[in-house]
């Protein structure tokens, strides 16, 4: 190769080199809004007030007394804690993960409405509210949730909710809460 060759070469070599390293970084990681969830947000502030002070509104707001709150955060907590370290020492509890869950499957929220409310992404809302519940169901599913398995056992529920409320093919119904389907 001759030395105009090689030169050209290393110079489009150097200014490939220059354009990759002069692609912006990020230069916020963590917007304000996030960093003041501990002072400011609806788990902190609202949500504990209501536990001391307001238990009929307590459980308004989350659909639950404090009792079958921290029950629940008891019976799933090993499923959705992160482990606290140096780098990341605002990790999010699985009091105020539960919470988020409880609040978007009370109310039916958006994520951004939640967002604001407990100071926490919408990508983060969307992880925590799949892992809570899924959490949920493989700890207090096998319990509390027993599924029909035989044709039978639906046609007696169906039954069950015509005769009780005028509801033909009707196989179940959630308490309080509007499923579009």
């Amino acid at each position: 190769m001759s030395d105009k060759r090689k030169a050209f070469v290393a110079l489009l070599l150097l200014l490939n080199d220059k354009e990759k390293n002069s692609k912006k970084s990020r230069s916020i990681w963590v917007k304000n809004i996030y960093k003041r969830r501990k002072e400011k947000g609806s788990y902190e502030n609202l949500i504990k007030e209501l536990a001391l002070e307001d238990s009929e509104n307590y459980r308004r707001y989350l659909r639950m007394d404090t009792t079958t709150f921290l029950n629940i955060v008891e019976s799933i907590k090993h499923l959705i804690s992160n482990n606290i370290n140096s780098f990341r020492p605002d990790v999010i509890s699985p009091e105020e993960k539960v919470a988020i869950t409880l609040r978007f499957l009370a109310t039916g929220d958006s994520y951004q409405s939640i967002k604001f409310a407990f100071r926490v992404s919408p990508p983060e809302i969307s992880f925590i509210i799949s892992q809570v519940c899924d959490a949920i169901y493989s700890v207090l599913g096998p319990q509390h949730l027993k599924v029909p398995t035989t044709q039978s056992e639906w046609q007696v529920i169906a039954t069950q909710f015509n005769e009780l409320w005028n509801f033909p093919n009707c196989i179940g119904a959630l308490d309080g809460k509007h499923v579009l389907i």
